[in-house]
């Protein structure tokens, strides 16, 4: 506790321990200062928030006392139990949180967010020493096992010596025996006692021997002493004792290492370095003679018909030789499909007595012949051009060590797979087989990486490695799945490698053999691979992180940018999704056919993060800005870009402004709140409430409380975001509420209001009333991410007040608030939910009106569009975009953005007796509801964006644009990360219900913002 007075930081924890602190009576007396009785918990806590606003506290440093509560050796700490301890600084929170002076408030979370940034600081070169000290423990722990290994070898010499010595002993007192009866006192003859002279020279022979083996005996216990002396001197030296509490820690890392991945932390960290495996010798330079191209059949006549057309429709310049093997097909169609087309086409086919399954099938297959090199080619996989070629020229590649297989890329091949690493993908949009198939080989020409594993949908194997290893192992893989990866595992160890060759592209389906039991088939097969190569998965993993393939796929997604002839429009908008993120998409899919969409994103790095749009894509470059901006406008203009549209620009920095003008095209602007014209984003005050707009003075009030990220005034924020937005060729809102709020700030500002595209495309239905049955609650619905501004609270404080009046009202959140609300009976949330699951979630539940309660004006909403096009009955506040968009609607209400829950009340269970007397309708007659919308984007936002740019016209690609391809995160960003995930966890808790309500919007976006270093 010996830290510096913080103002503000005793409102967030009690920094002040109870023993250590002098204080003034006057100041006591002055402020009344009293420990408060109703507290049975932390009365000291609340005694120094009283004491503190008689004026600061001075720390004195160092050291004053020991506290031991914490180690349990007082009868405090008996009696603290974590929900008493939460309970009492929940009660403290409530006392002083609503009188908080919220500078002191943004002080202390300050110095909170600077500890925080220190401890990560602290904790990087604690792991700096750890891995310091673990090296030293690690060569400790070698120089101990050095010692072991000698001990024992002195054992077993000992227990050799021991066996000798025995035996030695038994000979003696064998031969004593037999001397005594030689020397039994009788007349011995002359030629008697020279024969007794024989063993007696022996006798004394072997007892020089044998004292000579007594004292080798007692030379080698004296050793082994002296060793067990050094062995116990190094155990209890001051290292060991310094080191074992790491040695604690890494045995307990080891432990839950295990616990996670079934290995020891050993066996998991062991690296995968190919300088640890034997080199083969391969003598071959090219394949001898034809390549022998093998397809087991079991099932599906269309993709088998696919696969052996496209192999006679490629064109490779290598001979080769197509055996199709018929595994006992169960379909007589493709069986007598095979055999028609046997006679009339160049291929080999053999057929199976009974089913031996893929792996059987195979190895008859390679066993056909003795010399030439194979290709496994599943029969759900297609291939193009000269593909095979381009196989055989990776295969022979001068390497270090020789390839025993080569696998393409594909779209469906774990570590293989394009555009997304590890994951099963679709064929790109807009191309062919051949077509990518020739972009790959144009772009990736030649260049090939190590991979731990050849895929077997597509896999080109060289006979002698076949020769050197055997086929596949039928024995213990069955009837398929993972022999391929021991395959390969047993010719890795016996010094060959594995290729991805990076040229070629193969269509593959997947899983049409094996069909519903493959999971089974997986699973036995990791256990079967774990047990035989304990280090596979160990390699795997290592690849997967390095990912040594990442470039080339990066290169043809940039190639497929640069040779498409769709104009490319850059999108900017901010990392937090909710409605804009919904926007962009919808935008893009409206025109997927016309444009491609690159997004633009604030990146973890500091910078942005460049990307397409498209969830199946992974392209994905991060600049560092603005070190690196004139290099990220370098690369937009090489990949076409021909206008930028601007939906948010929050989490940048101030340079992403000039990004259109740098470019020199087109820029669009959507405003989907008020952030140009309102740092706080929403027009709200620190009370999370609609400010009202009443002027210059009271902004600048608010910026003293809750200062603009840049710390601009409000005059210079506006005037720099008009420039910027007068400057712009389109600025588009979606509604006209929306623009004439703008519009009161810049009123010179042209502005298209544009419904979103959810809006054209539907035709809402009328609404429908279904009136409670008898005793039957009113069940009113309210819909989405419920922050404070969006009526979170409003939502408690009106059921609270419902319940406490008796009222028969049952409310459902269907999404999540915030924070944690109340246990309330009349109250429940579903939790979060995707899109397309809103419309069952509401139709289950059979709501009679849906709630609207947000307390700032809406620039849109899209769960009032699920609302209208479910039908449902609508009330909500008279704010923003929803009075416009519930305009003329039947069984449609508006009712003050700023009423109190009693007159929320009181409309519900008025509106629950006799809905047509309801106040606040907003149906008028004689009016056609609903209104069509022009349709903007689907008609008219793309005729002003200009044509794409022809390849041969465009900029050369940037030297080393590679150079910025994304990265997993840091481990200080995962713990960034893992800190905003933490505190939006703590805010969600209920013994920080109140503490919640009262901490300003703007101060927990900028918590945010600087935890997760966005500009």
């Amino acid at each position: 506790m010996d830290s510096p007075w913080v103002p503000g930081e005793l409102l967030v924890h009690n920094t002040l321990p109870i023993h250590a602190v002098l204080f003034r009576m006057d100041a006591v007396q002055a402020g009344s200062c009293q420990f408060d009785k109703r507290f049975s918990h932390l009365e000291d806590w609340d005694f120094w928030l009283q004491l503190s606003q008689q004026g600061d506290f001075i720390h004195v440093p160092g050291n004053s006392a020991t506290y031991c509560m914490a180690l349990g050796n007082s009868g405090l700490s008996q009696q603290r139990d974590i929900a008493t301890y939460q309970d009492a600084r929940s009660a403290v929170w409530g006392k002083w949180l609503p009188k908080v002076n919220s500078d002191h408030l943004a002080k202390g979370l300050a110095s909170l967010i600077d500890r925080l940034e220190q401890l990560e600081w602290d904790t990087e070169q604690l792991h700096a020493s750890e891995a310091k000290l673990h090296q030293q423990n690690h060569e400790r722990l070698g120089q101990l096992q050095e010692l072991r290994e000698h001990y024992e070898k002195l054992q077993e010499l000992h227990s050799s010596l021991h066996k000798e010595h025995s035996a030695i002993w038994e000979r003696f007192n064998a031969l004593q025996r037999e001397h005594k009866r030689y020397i039994e006192p009788e007349p011995i003859a002359s030629d008697a006692g020279k024969k007794h002279q024989t063993p007696q020279q022996e006798h004394s022979s072997l007892q020089q021997e044998y004292a000579a083996l007594k004292q080798a005996h007692v030379n080698t216990l004296n050793r082994l002493n002296t060793l067990q002396n050094e062995v116990n001197a190094l155990l209890n030296s001051r290292s060991m004792r310094m080191t074992a509490p790491l040695r604690w820690i890494i045995n307990k890392l080891r432990q839950m290492r295990s616990d996670f991945s079934g290995r020891s932390l050993l066996s998991a960290t062991k690296t995968a370095s190919s300088a640890q495996l034997p080199i083969a010798s391969a003598k071959q330079k090219q394949p001898a003679g034809p390549v022998d191209i093998i397809v087991p059949v079991y099932k599906g006549l269309e993709e088998t018909r696919a696969c052996l057309e496209s192999v006679w429709a490629s064109e490779p310049s290598h001979a080769y030789r197509l055996i199709v093997i018929n595994d006992a097909s169960p379909e007589a169609a493709l069986t007598e499909w095979l055999r028609e087309a046997s006679k009339a086409r160049p291929m080999v086919l053999l057929e199976n007595e009974q089913n031996l399954g893929f792996v059987g099938t195979v190895n008859r297959g390679m066993a056909y012949s003795h010399n030439a090199d194979v290709v496994l080619l599943n029969s759900d996989a297609e291939v193009a051009n000269d593909w095979l070629d381009r196989l055989i020229k990776a295969a022979y590649l001068p390497t270090t060590r020789p390839a025993a297989s080569v696998t393409p890329f594909s779209n469906n091949a774990t570590i293989c797979s394009y555009p997304c690493f590890c994951e099963d993908n679709l064929l790109i949009e807009g191309y062919t087989l051949p077509e990518l198939d020739q972009l790959f080989a144009q772009t990736n020409a030649g260049q090939t990486v190590e991979i731990p594993t050849g895929i077997g949908f597509c896999m080109y194997i060289r006979r002698e490695a076949l020769d050197a290893v055997g086929l596949f192992d039928e024995d213990n893989f069955g009837k398929g799945y993972g022999e391929e990866n021991d395959f390969c595992m047993r010719t890795l160890k016996a010094g060959w490698c594995h290729l991805h060759a990076l040229d070629v592209f193969a269509w593959h389906k997947g899983s049409v053999s094996f069909g519903d039991s493959q999971p089974e088939r997986v699973t036995n097969a990791l256990e079967v691979l774990h047990t035989l190569h304990p280090d596979y998965e160990a390699r795997v993993h290592q690849f997967i992180q390095q990912d040594p393939a990442q470039q080339a796929r990066l290169a043809i997604d940039v190639a497929r940018l640069r040779n498409s002839t769709k104009p490319r429009v850059l999108m900017i908008n901010h990392q937090r999704g909710g409605g804009t993120e919904r926007h962009c998409r919808e935008l893009a899919d409206t025109l997927v056919n016309e444009v491609e969409w690159l997004m633009l994103r604030p990146s973890p790095v500091g910078g942005a993060r460049l990307s397409l749009l498209d969830e199946a894509e992974a392209m994905t470059l991060d600049y560092v800005l603005p070190d690196a901006f004139d290099e990220m406008v370098e690369m937009l203009k090489a990949l076409g870009v021909v206008r930028v549209h601007v939906h948010h620009w929050l989490g940048f920095n101030d340079s992403i402004l000039e990004l259109a003008k740098r470019l020199g095209v087109p820029q669009d602007v959507t405003l989907h709140d008020y952030y140009s014209v309102c740092p706080q984003i929403s027009l709200t005050r620190d009370d999370n409430r609609y400010c009202g707009e009443e002027g210059i003075q009271q902004c600048q009030r608010c910026l003293a409380q809750q200062p603009a990220p840049d710390g601009s005034s409000i005059t210079e924020w506006r005037e720099r975001h008009a420039e910027w937005l007068l400057a712009s060729d389109r600025v588009i809102t979606p509604s006209q509420d929306t623009s004439a709020r703008i519009k009161r700030y810049i009123p010179n500002l042209d502005i298209k209001v544009a419904v979103h595209p959810d809006q054209e495309n539907d035709t809402y239905p009328p609404p429908a009333w279904q009136p409670p049955e008898m005793h039957e609650p009113l069940r009113v619905a309210v819909i989405g991410a419920l922050s404070a501004i969006k009526g979170a609270d409003v939502l408690e404080d009106v059921a609270a007040q419902a319940a406490k009046l008796g009222l028969n009202v049952e409310f459902r959140l269907f999404g999540f608030a915030y924070r944690a609300f109340k246990p309330l009976k009349n109250l429940s949330v579903t939790g979060a939910y995707q899109d397309d699951e809103l419309p069952t979630l509401l139709n289950e539940w059979r709501p009679h009106i849906a709630w609207f309660p947000p307390l700032w004006p809406e620039t849109y909403s899209y769960t009032l569009s699920t609302c209208l096009a479910l039908g449902l009955p609508i009330v909500a506040t008279n704010i923003g975009a929803l009075p416009e968009r519930l305009n003329a609607r039947p069984h449609s209400w508006l009712l003050e953005w700023d009423s109190t829950p009693n007159q929320w009340c009181h409309w519900f269970s008025s509106f629950a007796q006799r809905p047509e007397c309801a106040v606040g309708s907003t149906a008028a007659e004689h009016t056609s509801w609903p209104t069509i919308p022009t349709p903007f984007y689907a008609q008219q936002y793309a005729v002003d964006i200009d044509a794409a740019i022809p390849n041969n016209k465009l900029p050369s690609l940037p030297s080393q644009w590679q150079a910025h391809a994304s990265h997993p995160d840091t481990k200080a960003m995962r713990a960034r990360k893992a800190l905003v995930s933490m505190l939006y966890w703590l805010r969600a808790q209920p013994f920080l219900r109140e503490l919640s309500r009262h901490v300003p919007a703007g101060l927990q976006r900028k918590v945010k913002s600087r935890l997760l270093k966005e500009s």
